[in-house]
């Protein structure tokens, strides 16, 4: 069949899939056309285990049905429970050697018959029986779940597959929820170097209801974590449209999102739950439409939001800055070169962070620490890059302020529709620099901060108590902290909250916005442009203003701060975005 442009497009077929579609009941022709028809779809997988198997003879049926339409196929397994199996716990006991046995076998007849395997998001456990507890020992939970499942997955998975077919490929699909995936078992330091490739679950559904607790954005910056795993072998991105009945927007912009972080492939799950539904119709319009403007977009290039493996703090704080404007991009890799980076509280799992820090804040790099991040930090005794610490307390507030060099009397201050609740930020007078702030009588309180450390800067974000609350922050502040996370990429956005920005790096840059309403965008373009072209609609826009950059810079820490003109240009491009539309331009 005829795919897409820029990314294979795939099909997940459960085992009750299967049994519908293949049964004596079932209509294969019928269903087989109604995907075609809206979507270009040019593999299928064929899941042969999810608590029950699928008859051989259906598996194969339904192989050779699928591959004389041109289809390629693999075959897949859920490791959900099996009721027959002895277990204390929801999930799979991968201790239990009937467990360990019926994977093997499984695994062993998929490798016969198929040329990948795809290991679905449930290869984790939640187990504390007698067993278990046995053989963690002294061990933390996560290291005992750690070690327990690269140890299945070396001889219950991957040994029986090579043994009957060498040449088989098997994927790893990690879930949606990274922050939790040390304590149930997956290890992102040693599982993608077993597996031929690895892949993303980016169905983030209605995340009002759903209980992932992640933002939209998590579509977008999971594959981009995962990327960053080494050896780099992350092939694609795995959504549905659960949850997401009385919300088209949610799903459809899960497979731009995930898109947006250049896979090879997505995957939609599942066939039956979509079939013959609205969501295959829109879907197949929304990946056109992707598809025509996604190869003249270059690699990704956000900010660093630096996460160790076996890592969790703060957990998706760099999603809800995503969702306003922040290019955030987590990585496993601390930069080896100045540029700025985020740290969170995640990032303070790695335990010679301070010695990352100081040597990157000397070589001249910015490196902004959230309060959790600071908090944790703040009584090190190797830590001295900036005298603000966290107080244990939080304060909330309507009132809040943006500045550009310290306190000024010519800002406007502005009052957010709801009172927001910051932890309470102390420091010491004229030791840093204010630029974003939340204002309350003889009480002012750090939203963004920073002190100089050596050649580089040491900042302070502060993360509202709910981190939803950033869209809450007046939008004219949270340009002051769009502007200087994005010091070191092409373009910063002015604007709206609840409008993502994904800088490129060949000129170009997306913009999601997740407003049901339209609203106007400053796009800040460094250097002197003379138009932008969205790729979507091919309209043109001239500048609207051009800007001078000016920075004040130490010639040496002991001296006084002087003020170095920049010989640096903005060009500054207004563009009216239309309500929960993903857009994409070139700057010439």
């Amino acid at each position: 069949m005829n795919g897409y442009q820029n990314f294979r497009f795939s099909v997940f077929l459960t085992v009750g899939c299967l049994a519908k579609m293949f049964g004596p009941d079932g209509d294969p022709e019928a269903q087989f056309d109604y995907y075609a028809r809206h979507l270009k779809f040019e593999k299928v997988y064929l899941e042969c285990f999810r608590g029950e198997a699928t008859p051989l003879d259906r598996l194969l049926a339904a192989k050779a049905f699928f591959e004389a339409r041109g289809v390629e196929t693999a075959t897949a397994i859920m490791p959900s429970h099996v009721n027959a199996f002895d277990s204390s716990a929801r999930m799979l006991c991968f201790t239990n050697p009937d467990v360990q046995r019926l994977f093997s076998e499984y695994i062993a007849s998929m490798g016969a018959y198929f040329g990948e395997i795809m290991i679905d998001d449930s290869l984790a456990t939640d187990c504390t029986c007698e067993r278990c507890r046995k053989a963690k020992g002294d061990r933390s939970w996560s290291e005992f779940r750690t070690a327990l499942m690269t140890d299945f997955c070396r001889d219950y998975i991957l040994a029986p597959a090579r043994a009957v077919n060498p040449n088989v490929r098997v994927t790893l699909k990690y879930p949606t929820w990274h922050e939790s995936f040390q304590e149930l078992g997956y290890d992102t330091e040693t599982q993608p170097p077993m597996f031929d490739e690895i892949y993303s679950g980016t169905e983030t559904r209605h995340t009002t209801y759903s209980l992932f607790r992640n933002p939209r954005y998590t579509s977008y910056s999971l594959i981009r974590y995962l990327q960053s795993l080494p050896p780099h072998n992350n092939r694609g991105g795995w959504f549905d449209s659960i949850l997401c009945a009385n919300n088209m927007n949610y799903f459809c912009e899960q497979a731009e999102l995930t898109l947006l972080s250049s896979p090879r492939e997505v995957t939609l799950f599942d066939w039956s739950l979509n079939l013959d539904t609205m969501f295959p119709p829109a879907l197949g319009y929304f990946l056109d439409r992707t598809d025509r403007f996604l190869g003249e977009l270059g690699a990704p290039a956000g900010v660093p939001v630096y996460l160790p493996h076996h890592s969790r703090g703060e957990d998706h704080v760099f999603d809800f800055l995503g969702m306003c404007g922040v290019p955030a991009d987590p990585t496993v890799t601390f930069p080896d070169r100045p540029r700025l980076v985020i740290c969170t509280a995640a990032s303070c799992c790695d335990p010679d962070l301070t010695g990352k820090l100081k040597a990157h804040l000397l070589a001249g790099g910015d490196a902004v620490l959230t309060s959790g991040c600071l908090a944790l930090l703040q009584d090190r005794p190797d830590f001295e890059f900036t005298a603000m610490r966290v107080t244990g307390r939080s304060c909330a507030g309507q009132q809040f302020g943006g500045f550009d060099a310290g306190w000024s009397t010519d800002v406007a201050y502005r009052n957010a529709e709801k009172a927001v609740s910051l932890p309470v930020i102390e420091w010491m007078t004229n030791e840093n620099e204010f630029f974003a702030v939340q204002t309350q009588p003889g009480f002012p309180n750090i939203l963004l901060a920073r002190s100089w450390y050596g050649a580089g800067k040491c900042w302070v974000l502060n993360v509202p108590d709910d981190m939803a609350d950033y869209s809450a922050v007046p939008p004219q502040v949270m340009d002051t902290v769009r502007k200087y996370l994005s010091r070191d990429l092409p373009v910063w956005l002015e604007g709206e909250n609840d409008v993502a920005l994904f800088p490129r790096d060949n000129d170009t840059f997306a913009v999601k916005s997740f407003l049901e309403h339209g609203s106007p965008a400053l796009f800040h373009v460094r250097g002197s442009r003379e138009r932008l072209t969205d790729l979507t609609t091919g309209r043109s826009y001239a500048p609207y203003t051009r800007l001078s950059r000016a920075r004040q810079l130490f010639t040496d820490p002991g001296n006084l701060t002087l003020p170095v003109a920049d010989a640096g240009v903005e060009t500054v491009f207004r563009v009216p975005l239309s309500p929960l539309t993903l857009h994409a331009f070139r700057w010439e």
